[in-house]
């Protein structure tokens, strides 16, 4: 077997395992309280950040509407959002939990840094139209999100998202926002 194929083996086998509670029978479960939270982005763009359970997983999905009268040109790559989970309602300070700054839980990665691959995509969102590129959405494991240490308990979501834009006087902008999305408890 090629090591490619190994690779591509691993990381279903990975992704199985975190569905399953893992090889050694762990479990944590989120309970999500509030689900969503909204924010400005930039001056033409609202973003939504939506956390839910999908299985075991928590889900982090941010979706962009253009609230402005004429188009708005955006780019973003792989690694555009990241959940991440605070103890604090402000959602101040070091986060509990960052998924971007975590090294990767899969086994087939060796506990490598988390690689994100180098691409760009555009899009030129229309007035009132909405975006929900794959790029904007992440499910995680709960296991992998508890992983040995962030303990049971109430916390605060919110996603890291970073992109690049138009401003309606011209010129571009980039932002990287921490946007608050919901309250998640996690339990064992």
């Amino acid at each position: 077997m090629s090591r490619r194929a190994r690779r591509v083996v691993g990381v279903v086998v990975a992704a199985v395992l975190g569905a399953c509670g893992g090889a050694d029978g762990g479990s944590a479960a989120f309970v999500v309280v509030e689900p969503d939270g909204e924010a400005a982005l930039g001056d033409s763009l609202r973003a939504r950040v939506a956390h839910r359970v999908v299985g075991d997983a928590l889900e982090t999905a941010v979706t962009l509407t253009n609230v402005s009268a004429r188009a708005v040109h955006l780019e973003w790559g792989a690694c555009s959002v990241s959940p991440r989970l605070y103890r604090a309602a402000g959602r101040t300070g070091p986060p509990a939990f960052d998924w971007l700054a975590r090294r990767s839980p899969a086994a087939e990665d060796g506990g490598m840094p988390r690689v994100c691959p180098a691409y760009l995509a555009l899009h030129d969102l229309a007035p009132g139209d909405s975006l929900a590129a794959g790029e904007f959405r992440l499910a995680l494991p709960a296991r992998w999100v508890a992983g040995d240490s962030l303990p049971p308990g109430r916390y605060y979501a919110a996603a890291w998202v970073r992109l690049v834009g138009t401003r309606a006087e011209g010129g571009l902008w980039e932002d990287t926002l921490t946007l608050a999305g919901g309250v998640v408890e996690l339990r064992r």
